[in-house]
C-alpha cells in the first residue's frame, strides 16, 4: 500500500475514534458511559483510531489495552516499541503521546504529536489531543486555540465542543 494511501486512510480513520482514558470517556470501562451529550464537562482525548491494521496491529491493542486500564507506563513502553520498529506508524506515535501526556512528560509528548502531524497531516484528532495535553499543563490559552482548530476541522464533533467550552470555562 502506498504512503500517500495509507496516510489518507488513517487520516480518515482518525476522525473515526474511540477514546481512551485520563479525563475521557470510553465505552465499556466501568464508571464511564462512552456518551458524549452536550451537558457533559469531561475533558476528552480523541486517540483511539480504529480499522488500521498491519505488521504491529496486535501489540498496538495490547498497548491500547493497556492505556484504557490506566497502566500509562506500560502502554508507554509498548507504544514506544512499536514507534522504534515502525517509525512510520502514526497511530503509535498518537498512543506515545497520549501516555506521555498521562505520565506528565509533556516535552516528550510535544515530539510525539508533531511525529504524528509529519505523517498523517493536521487533523481535528491531533489538535484535540494537544489542546488536552495544554489543558493537562493549566495552559488553558493554548489549549483553547488547538481546540478550535479541532472544531474548524471537525464543526459537529460533540467531543470537541465540550473540550473547547471546558478551555474556556464553560461547562
Amino acid at each position: 500500500m502506498s504512503v500517500a494511501i495509507r496516510n489518507s486512510m488513517l487520516a480518515g480513520c482518525m476522525v473515526t475514534v474511540g477514546l481512551l482514558l485520563g479525563g475521557c470517556n470510553m465505552p465499556g470501562v466501568p464508571g464511564l458511559n462512552g456518551s458524549a451529550g452536550a451537558g457533559t464537562s469531561e475533558v476528552q482525548a480523541l486517540v483511539e483510531p480504529r480499522g488500521i491494521t498491519g505488521p504491529g496491529s496486535n501489540v498496538l491493542e495490547a498497548a491500547k489495552a493497556q492505556y484504557r486500564e490506566r497502566n500509562f507506563g506500560l502502554a508507554e513502553q509498548q507504544f514506544r516499541a512499536i514507534v522504534e520498529k515502525e517509525p512510520g506508524n502514526a497511530e503509535g506515535w498518537l498512543g506515545l503521546a497520549a501516555a506521555y501526556d498521562q505520565l506528565r512528560r509533556f516535552e516528550l509528548a510535544d515530539r510525539a504529536y508533531e511525529q504524528v502531524g509529519k505523517l498523517a497531516g493536521s487533523s481535528a484528532v491531533l489538535h484535540n489531543n494537544r489542546g488536552y495535553s495544554y489543558l493537562l499543563r493549566g495552559n488553558r490559552d493554548r489549549a483553547r486555540g488547538e481546540f478550535a482548530a479541532a472544531r474548524r476541522l471537525d464543526p459537529n464533533n460533540a467531543f470537541i465542543q465540550n473540550n473547547l467550552s471546558a478551555a474556556s470555562g464553560r461547562s
